[in-house]
């Protein structure tokens, strides 16, 4: 005999969830006795319902199918879903009132799951779309508890869930991730308590999942946070620039001034070291209005082809004076590497910067690597990083040995200002006061930076008691500070 399963024979979801939710808004504005009232009633009635159906269809409509399926005069063509469809509907038609049979077909249609657990929350009831969704049909999941079905924390927070809502003893909305085909979904739930005449209400809920627009809101508030991170690195590019532009006006006049009075000064003149020295730093202070110039994108570069491996190698000498003898280089330079079109300069100051940084972050000894090599970024790898276009690329990398920087200084790490040390190898200065007070209690201490880190102050206000001079000061203020720190009565 050929059988028909009841999944087939019965395309009716449970009424009882329908009803409840068809009531929630109604519930929410009435008072809670009434509302309460009202769920149980509904509630109970469509659960009633359901459960005559699955019980006429095991009793009834089955067998008298499977009866059809034997006859001979039917042929196969004639047992369509379409014909099947419409026998269960008119028999079931005849046996339960249309609205329950509407009901049942809303249920079936619902783009949502629903469930029904009892007083143990063990599942009496899911509708078909959450049987497709998860692979399993009502038997299976019937008298099962959450912990069954989901083994581990999933089950437990779920667990959670529906403790909390009977708790409270009303609806209540709660995100839930739970795996789905082997995949890790979220899902928005309504959960409510359904009361009974026993006093122990069953628990009731609907579930849509979210995932996607979950993922899509995570997607545009990344994408927002990168355009926020773009505008203010714009906004400093053109300050950037504009400070630069105007420094490097002020720098010309410092070093003309300078080279014409060595001109007119002799060999011997006691004065030459001290135009020097000026030109020394009017120098150093040209090269960083550079880099300021390259960061608004405002200074003239000359890139050209070249092969990065030469490049790298013809620096080696001086980055190991930079990083000093303490700290091992090594070089590993990238087999048959691609030509690259760049100016060498800009590689020269980013090697020279990414060096230093890694000198101060390693304390005694160490090792700074600097490799080469050819690499490809695909599509997928393009989706994930918004700043990256497909293609063919040359990587040029920077790795040390040293502490790494915390979650705070990774959220500055493009930024091009910003530094949590008063500059100084090893400690800072405020570190290196405390260990000299704990052999000199009396010692005074004058700060002096061009940047008051948070070691000395928080929100741009100097901690009480801290002494500081902003650079650049003149030797009359220089002078006068330092009188005025010694003057001061040393605290107990």
């Amino acid at each position: 005999m050929k059988t028909l399963s009841l999944r087939f024979l019965l395309p009716f979801g449970l009424a009882a969830v329908l009803f409840s939710a068809l009531v929630l808004y109604r519930a929410y504005t009435m008072s809670q006795r009434h509302a309460h009232e009202l769920l149980s009633q509904q509630a109970a009635l469509a659960l009633e319902f359901n459960l005559a159906i699955r019980d006429y269809a095991a009793e009834q409509i089955r067998p008298v199918m499977e009866r059809l399926v034997d006859k001979d005069e039917f042929l196969p063509e004639t047992m369509s879903t379409s014909f099947i469809s419409r026998r269960i509907f008119e028999m079931v038609r005849k046996k339960f009132p249309d609205c329950v049979i509407r009901f049942a077909s809303f249920m079936r249609h619902l783009p949502g799951f629903a469930f029904v657990k009892d007083h143990d929350r063990r599942v009496l009831y899911v509708n078909e779309l959450f049987e497709t969704a998860f692979g399993l049909a009502l038997p299976e999941w019937r008298g099962k508890t959450n912990d069954e079905i989901w083994p581990g924390e999933v089950g437990e927070k779920i667990r959670r869930d529906d403790e909390a809502v009977l708790a409270a003893g009303e609806p209540r909305a709660l995100i839930e991730d739970v795996p789905t085909h082997g995949e890790l979904r979220t899902y928005r739930t309504i959960k409510f308590p359904i009361p009974q005449p026993d006093g122990r209400p069953w628990l009731g809920g609907i579930s849509v999942d979210i995932t996607e627009l979950r993922r899509a809101e995570q997607e545009k508030e990344k994408l927002q946070a990168q355009l926020a991170q773009s505008q203010k690195m714009e906004s400093v590019g053109r300050l950037a620039g504009g400070v630069a532009h105007d420094f490097n006006n002020m720098l010309q006049a410092i070093l003309g001034n300078a080279a014409l009075a060595l001109e007119d000064l002799p060999p011997e003149s006691p004065l030459r070291e001290s135009l020097e020295e000026i030109q020394k730093s009017a120098q150093r202070s040209a090269d960083l209005t550079c880099q300021l110039l390259a960061f608004a994108r405002k200074q003239t570069i000359q890139p050209r082809v070249l092969d990065l491996n030469d490049t790298v190698a013809g620096m080696l000498k001086m980055l190991r004076r930079l990083i000093g003898e303490d700290l091992h280089l090594a070089w590993l330079p990238g087999a048959d590497l691609w030509p690259v079109k760049v100016d060498p300069s800009q590689i020269d100051q980013i090697l020279a910067n990414l060096c230093v940084n890694a000198r101060d972050a390693i304390a005694g000894t160490g090792k700074v690597t600097i490799e080469t090599a050819n690499v490809t970024f695909d599509d997928t790898y393009a989706t994930s990083h918004p700043e990256c276009v497909p293609g063919d690329y040359v990587l040029l990398a920077v790795s040390d040995t040293g502490q790494g920087m915390d979650e705070e200084a990774r959220a500055h790490l493009f930024e091009p200002f910003f530094t949590t040390d008063v500059v100084m190898p090893g400690m800072n200065g405020k570190e290196l006061r405390e260990r000299l007070r704990t052999s000199h209690p009396e010692l005074k201490c004058l700060f002096m930076s061009g940047y008051t880190a948070n070691v000395i102050a928080h929100h741009g206000i100097l901690d009480e008691g801290v002494d500081f001079l902003q650079k650049p000061f003149t030797i009359q203020t220089l002078a006068e500070k330092i009188r005025e720190v010694l003057e001061q009565t040393m605290e107990p």
